[in-house]
């Protein structure tokens, strides 16, 4: 799934049709994310306090 909802996930571990697949594709669509180097996610993986920041307030920039 991409950022508008169609297509192939955003990223190679977020599968299309887990239930969280439009939330990281809105999200990475929106600028909120840029996933890992490696072009995965890692939806399992635990958020550190500067990516939660970070994607707060890219979140609140309307990027």
């Amino acid at each position: 799934m991409n950022a508008d909802g169609n297509g192939s996930a955003a990223f190679h571990d977020v599968p299309a049709d887990s239930y969280y697949a439009a939330a990281v594709a809105w999200a990475a669509g929106n600028g909120v994310t840029n996933g890992r180097s490696d072009g995965g996610f890692s939806p399992n993986a635990a958020c550190t306090r500067a990516q939660i920041v970070t994607s707060l307030y890219r979140a609140y920039q309307g990027r």
